[in-house]
Order: structure tokens, then C-alpha cells, then sequence
């Protein structure tokens, strides 16, 4: 698994790899070819292709494109490829959580408890927490970057980090910090003298470092370096901070954030529902894969969303034309979760075919326990069988010119019906994200709220690469900055 990110990272993936002689030797611009070659699905020697295996140092491993593997691993066959919670194993560090629980009764109570933090109730409450957020960050891009005289430019990169940092905030924590403060705890961070932090600041930290915490051994924090020291601090006041928030909430039974939701539902009556009391340790873990999880989900869609929209202008009118429509009806700006699904349809499908060429995790992993078989191929006890989203993503079988960003794709108003199982961005089946109603609410009306109010297009003489090349170790992301062009529109 670690040698895969690593692939990821330099931006070679398996299937370029694993060709049907294993001693050939291609360079890495070939295999940058072959591998457009077949997203576009132009590759004539591959491009029936659905699984392919080879051996690791893990074992035998298989990797799957197929939506019918998919639904085969997650709905018709499930329990014949749990998850290897074994390879999460790093995420107990802050309490065993949804993302660690084994499949079956462990995973269930996670499930059962975390469920109710997710309610239509709380999708409001973000919906709202995100409107009003947003007016803070057009308020700050535009005074940082003179919005004064109609034009800037801007890498939103850095203002969405921060915006789905207080959106956790607010709507995951009940912790009121706007935009501003944020951004001032950053400008600050390179100044560190070995004090206190914030809260505003630990989380700043907690949401950078945290590959770096997870994965370093606990004694490193007692050597004098000055950058561990300050991540040791900041994971100790993030954990003083939540676990004192999630003792205030016992006491107010009508707050709507995530862990008010969530604590209260761990109280009531277990004879009520079938499964146990989580711990106190097991609710803080859950709190803190939410924050993770929606953090990376919302800013990395959002940031590839408005490439595409500024690279394909006529799409970016389309999405504009709705919004402004659903507004000037309002006559206000704030947009209800409610709306998003009634009325955001092609903001909706934007967000979806941003996921669809951009998937924040790349591989779902999958384990056998004991011998099966997937699609007919038998399939032995101890092998890793991996759903290869990105490649899934971009298989011509299941999406017609794969490599073009259509978002009509997803309007089912004018297309056909996609197949659910050749689009899993969130996963599929029992172990699928919780949190992805409160992903898709919150991006659609970021979303939304930019191109209303900013037209946006690339910078001239950018080229492909700076645009569209991406970065993966946890989750996907733009690999190098890019300041985009807003202009204020009327």
C-alpha cells in the first residue's frame, strides 16, 4: 500500500506498470502516454482490461477497473471482501473510529451512532454555516488582491483550506472563528517562538501535519526540534479543545453541530437500538476522521472544480445561469441544503464529474479472507483486491470520452441513467462515507455562491501541466499552485 502512494505521488500508477511481459522496459514519458492513451481509451492492447494482478511484498494483489467487480465486492458478495482494517491501523492514534471498525457488528455500532451527527437538521445548519462563510472569503480575496477594481487574480487553494477549516469548525464543532482569524493564525504560523497556540492555530497545524503525526513514533516529541515540538503542541491543545467541547454538549441538547449530534445520540437508551455505547475515546476518533475527511473531500473538489469551470467556459455559464436564477427568485444569498438537491442540479453535476475525473482517494482497498472468486476468476485466501477508482473513473466501457469534463454526464434530465457502481467516489456499499451528503451540500454551494459572484478563467500562457497535474499521498490535490483570474461580475 505504501509502495502504491509512493507510485501515486510520482505520478505512475499500477496499471502502467503491469504490462503482459513483465520484462519489459518502458521510460517514465511512455508510460505518462500509454496512460493518457487509455484514460481517453484509445489504448488498443489494453483496453479490454479489467483486472490486472502481480505479486508484492503484501502478497498477491489484484486491481480492479470493472463497476461489476465493484458491485460484486460491496453489494452482491460483501462479506467475501471485508476491509483490511489492518491497514488503518495508524488511524486508531486518536481512538478506534468508523474508518478502523472491522465489518460487521464493530462497523455497525459506528455506524448506528455516528448516523443521527448527519441529519437533515445538521445538513441545514452547514448549509447556512456556508453561506455565511463564504461572504467572509469573497470579503478577504478581494481586499488581499485588489477585488476593488473588478479583476484579481488568486490562488483559491489557500481561502477554500480556510473556509472548510471554520465550515468543520462551526458546523462539525460548534466553534464560532471567521475567516479572518484564520487566515492572521496562518500569517503568523512561520513566527512561532515555542508558545501556547490557538485553537485557530492548533487546527491549522492538526489539518497540515497530520501525516507527520500519525506516522511518527511518539518519542521523536521529546527531541528539541522546534517544528515536532510545535506539532506535538498543537495535536495537545486540539485534543484538549474537542474533548472539552464534547463535555459541553451533554449539557445543551438543542446545539445542531456534528458532535452535539453525535455525543447525544451515544446517551440515549441503548435498549432502543442494536448496538453498544461508544467510549469516550471512540467518539473523539470519529470526530476527528469527520474533521479530516470533509476537510480533504470539500477544499480538493472545490479546487478542481474551479479549473474546470474556468477551462470551460461555456459550462461555468451553465452553472451560473442556475444559480442566478434560483437567487434573483429569492432575492437574497443564502442557499438551503434543501435547495441543492431541488434546484443546483448542474452545480450538483459539476461537483459529481469533478469527483468523477478527480477522485479524492484513489484505491479502495479490499481483502480475501478465504478462496472466491470475482468475476469468475478464482481468487485465493490472503489476496489484496483493490477498486482502482481513478481508472474506474475513466473506464471508456462505462464513460464515453473519458477524459472530457462533461457534467451533463450526471443530469438525468437529459442522459442516460449512469451505472451507480462505476461511480464510487465515496465507496459503495455498507463501508460507503457517511459524510457524503455533508460533502456534496457544502461544495455545491461554495460552488454555487464563486460563480455567481466571480467570473473566472485560467491566466494566459498557463500550461497543461500546472493546471491539471495532480499530487496523491491520503487524498488528491493540485500539484502546483495556480492563481486563476476572478473578475467581479454585475
Amino acid at each position: 500500500f505504501c509502495c502504491y502512494q509512493y507510485l501515486l505521488y510520482l505520478n505512475i500508477n499500477e496499471f502502467s506498470l503491469m504490462t503482459e511481459s513483465h520484462t519489459n522496459v518502458t521510460t517514465k514519458k511512455q508510460k505518462k502516454k500509454e496512460r493518457k492513451e487509455r484514460e481517453n481509451g484509445n489504448d488498443t492492447k489494453n483496453n479490454q482490461t479489467e483486472m490486472v494482478s502481480f505479486a508484492s511484498i503484501m502478497g498477491p494483489t489484484l486491481y480492479t477497473r470493472s463497476a461489476e467487480h465493484v458491485k460484486e465486492m460491496t453489494v452482491t458478495n460483501p462479506w467475501d471482501f471485508p476491509k483490511p482494517t489492518q491497514m488503518y491501523s495508524t488511524m486508531k492514534v486518536f481512538g478506534e473510529n468508523i474508518v478502523t471498525a472491522n465489518d460487521g457488528q464493530d462497523h455497525k455500532n459506528h455506524r448506528t451512532i455516528c448516523s443521527p451527527a448527519f441529519s437533515s437538521a445538521n445538513l441545514e445548519f452547514a448549509a447556512h454555516v456556508a453561506s455565511e462563510q463564504l461572504s467572509n472569503l469573497f470579503g478577504l480575496w478581494e481586499a488581499a488582491e485588489g477585488g476593488d477594481k473588478g479583476s484579481f487574480r488568486v490562488d483559491p487553494e489557500k481561502g477554500l483550506f480556510n473556509l472548510t477549516l471554520s465550515l468543520i469548525a462551526e458546523a462539525g464543532f460548534g466553534m464560532q472563528f471567521g475567516l479572518a482569524r484564520l487566515e492572521e493564525e496562518e500569517a503568523r504560523k512561520e513566527e512561532d517562538k515555542g508558545g501556547e497556540l490557538s485553537f485557530e492555530e492548533s487546527i491549522h497545524v492538526v489539518s497540515e501535519k497530520l501525516a507527520v503525526y500519525v506516522l511518527a513514533p511518539s518519542f521523536v516529541y521529546h527531541f528539541p526540534i522546534p517544528s515536532l515540538q510545535k506539532v506535538k503542541r498543537a495535536f495537545d491543545v486540539f485534543d484538549t479543545t474537542i474533548r472539552e467541547v464534547m463535555s459541553s454538549c451533554e449539557k445543551d441538547q438543542h446545539k445542531k453541530d456534528l458532535i452535539s449530534l453525535l455525543v447525544r445520540a451515544n446517551k440515549q437508551d441503548a435498549s432502543k437500538r442494536e448496538s453498544r455505547q461508544l467510549s469516550n475515546d471512540e467518539i473523539y476518533g470519529n470526530i476527528f476522521m469527520f474533521m479530516f475527511a470533509g476537510h480533504e473531500t470539500t477544499a480538493g473538489v472545490l479546487g478542481w472544480a474551479l479549473r474546470h469551470l474556468a477551462a470551460n467556459p461555456d459550462a461555468q455559464e451553465k452553472a451560473f445561469q442556475e444559480v442566478n436564477q434560483l437567487l434573483e427568485e429569492k432575492g437574497g444569498l443564502m442557499i438551503t441544503a434543501k435547495e441543492v438537491e431541488t434546484r443546483l442540479i448542474y452545480c450538483k453535476c459539476v461537483f459529481f464529474e469533478t469527483m468523477r475525473r478527480h477522485p479524492v482517494v484513489q484505491i479502495v482497498p479490499k481483502w480475501v479472507e478465504k478462496d472466491t472468486s470475482l468475476g469468475g476468476v478464482p481468487i485465493k485466501q490472503g489476496t489484496f483486491v483493490h477498486m482502482d477508482i481513478k481508472l474506474l473513473h475513466h473506464n471508456p466501457r462505462h464513460w464515453p470520452n473519458p477524459q472530457k469534463f462533461d457534467p451533463d454526464r450526471f443530469d438525468k434530465r437529459i442522459s442516460d441513467p449512469i451505472n451507480p457502481h462505476a461511480f464510487v467516489p465515496f465507496s459503495f456499499g455498507a463501508r460507503n462515507c457517511i459524510g457524503q451528503k455533508f460533502a456534496q451540500t457544502t461544495s455545491t454551494i461554495a460552488l454555487a455562491r464563486i460563480i455567481h459572484r466571480y467570473k473566472i478563467s485560467l491566466p494566459p500562457g498557463v500550461s497543461d501541466e500546472e493546471v491539471w497535474q495532480e499530487k496523491t499521498m491520503i487524498t488528491t490535490r493540485c500539484a502546483h499552485p495556480l492563481k486563476l483570474v476572478f473578475e467581479l461580475r454585475d
